[in-house]
């Protein structure tokens, strides 16, 4: 069986060795990484979390800016003269930032590296959030907010791509846990850390907070973080290593080349020792040019946009991860509009505290995921004759996205009753564990199933998810005065319990769906590597 006959995503992942009476297994390193020591892929384990590491800081200062200003909504609204009608408002300009902020970073990161886009937009995060904590009309929110989502847009999907770039498929469960614990704590415990600064130092000090560890983040991005984009140097032999498998053999020498580690076995390939070592300076370096016509770069703008339309399952993921935005969204407006007001009463302080049930739920899906996605994953493979298939990262969701259809009709109906704050509490806590564990899911399973397009992929994911909740929180006003909270959450709660279901019908059929789609996919991913070679 050859290149051809393999649906992109399926790989052998687990090797079986037999010597004598005994079974040793090997789980395959892919993608194959070259023999230079320079390749990400090769990297030590402590060097790439290292470099992931401030990633993960940047992730969480991101989605805190992002995400704080319902806290503080209170004092705004006191302060600035401003209406929680326009406050919504900021929130949703907020997520159109993010929605068309991919379409046009991306590519630069395609371009010109992963550290130009990391850095400028840390940069504009740091004027903007100087910004926010200096802004005295409703004009300065809008701006700073369309803005600051426009930039943060980068942390939704260059930071998959550098998991891509860094780790194998059996790491990237761990590695995507580690990106969402970071991100949960953006969303979650920043907002209940700000509620405590703006009662002690005013809301204006949330921001000045932010303001002053993006500024330690800039320089850790400037001194320490490494390139990660990486062109592997025979591009002909290289990309046919790491976009095709024969997912019926192996060589012997691929079964021998082992390493024990935890009672399996990780392949190896030897590192040439020739090929020299980059320097310091060099691995600082701020640009990593790709020497291809503009031409071949713009079409990164168009073509997220023709892989969603092309590949059902890149849209399921789209609309899955932008429900549960939207859902988050929901929550986060409509808890910082009715909690301080009766029958609750909640200060700044209380209103930041309930995003601590979301984050804790959310932490507990960040260890789910973190145990439960990568050992599945060789559980079903080694029951598979050893294949992979990414649709097996979807099983561990399942759970997840129950829970999060759960929790948001919890929230809702207990908030319309009026009912005591710690029953909406538990529901907040379920559905942040359904949100994290099922948006998890969808994205290892995308950079599995689709890895070879993922960027673009991802931008197209990214633009849908937002524009979901953009649609949402502009029409929760007009909603709620409608239809009534009730009636809005019970609408809210089957149309989360559809999107949850989706799930079902593609792990049954997401690769059949890749196997219709391969030729495409491989034209587009082979039209990815010929931009690289130029």
């Amino acid at each position: 069986m050859g290149y051809a006959s393999t649906p992109p995503g399926t790989v052998l992942l687990v090797l079986e060795n037999e010597t004598g009476s005994s079974r040793q297994q090997a789980v395959r390193l892919w993608p194959q990484p070259s023999s230079d020591p320079n390749d990400p892929l090769n990297w030590s384990t402590a060097r790439k979390y290292f470099n992931f590491g401030i990633i993960a800081f940047y992730t969480l200062l991101v989605f805190a800016l992002l995400d704080i200003s319902p806290t503080l909504w209170q004092d705004q609204v006191e302060e600035l003269g401003v209406t929680y009608a326009q406050q919504n408002n900021t929130f949703a300009i907020n997520c159109v930032g993010l929605a068309i902020g991919s379409v046009f970073l991306i590519p630069l990161a395609a371009k010109y590296g992963r550290r130009p886009v990391y850095i400028g937009s840390s940069i504009i995060n740091l004027g903007m959030s100087i910004w926010l904590a200096k802004a005295e009309t409703y004009t300065d929110l809008m701006i700073s907010n369309l803005i600051c989502g426009f930039t943060g847009s980068v942390s939704e999907v260059l930071v998959q791509m550098t998991v891509e770039d860094i780790f194998f498929v059996h790491q990237r469960g761990l590695a995507n846990s580690v990106y969402m614990l970071a991100s949960n704590a953006g969303v979650f415990l920043a907002p209940v850390a700000a509620g405590f600064v703006a009662e002690a130092q005013g809301w204006r000090w949330a921001y000045w907070w932010c303001t002053i560890f993006i500024a330690i983040n800039i320089v850790l991005f400037v001194f320490c973080y490494e390139e990660t984009k990486f062109t592997v140097p025979t591009l002909a032999g290289a990309t046919e290593a790491r976009t095709s498998i024969d997912a019926h053999t192996s060589s012997k020498d691929e079964k021998s080349g082992t390493n024990e580690r935890d009672d399996t076995f990780v392949t190896t390939l030897e590192i040439d020792s020739t090929i020299p070592r980059r320097s310091y300076r060099q691995r600082m370096a701020f640009f990593a040019p790709t020497h291809a016509p503009a031409s071949l770069f713009l079409r990164h703008i168009w073509q997220p946009f023709v892989i969603l339309a092309m590949f059902p399952a890149i849209l399921y993921v789209a609309f899955t991860w932008g429900s549960q935005l939207a859902w988050f969204s929901m929550v986060n407006t409509t808890s910082a509009a009715y909690f301080p007001v009766p029958p609750y009463n909640f200060s700044t302080i209380g209103v930041g505290l309930l995003n601590l049930p979301a984050f804790i739920g959310a932490t507990i899906a960040s260890v789910y995921t973190a145990f439960v996605s990568d050992k599945s994953i060789l559980w079903l493979a080694k029951r598979n004759n050893g294949v992979y298939e990414p649709e097996f990262r979807l099983y561990a969701a399942i759970f997840p996205a129950l829970a999060s259809a759960v929790g948001v009709i919890l929230y809702g109906l207990s908030l319309a009753h009026g009912m005591p704050w710690i029953i909406p509490a538990v529901g907040i806590a379920i559905f942040g564990f359904g949100f994290v564990g099922l948006t998890h899911g969808v994205l290892t399973f995308l950079l599995d199933g689709y890895g070879d397009v993922a960027g673009d992929a991802l931008v197209g994911v990214a633009f849908v998810r937002n524009m979901c909740a953009t649609a949402i929180v502009f029409a929760a006003t007009p909603w709620i005065n409608e239809l009534g909270m009730y009636d809005l959450f019970v609408c809210i709660g089957c149309l989360a319990f559809f999107f949850a279901g989706l799930t079902i019908p593609i792990i049954y059929f997401g690769k059949s769906l890749r196997v219709r789609g391969a030729a495409r996919y491989r034209d587009m991913a082979q039209s990815q590597y010929d931009a690289r070679a130029l």
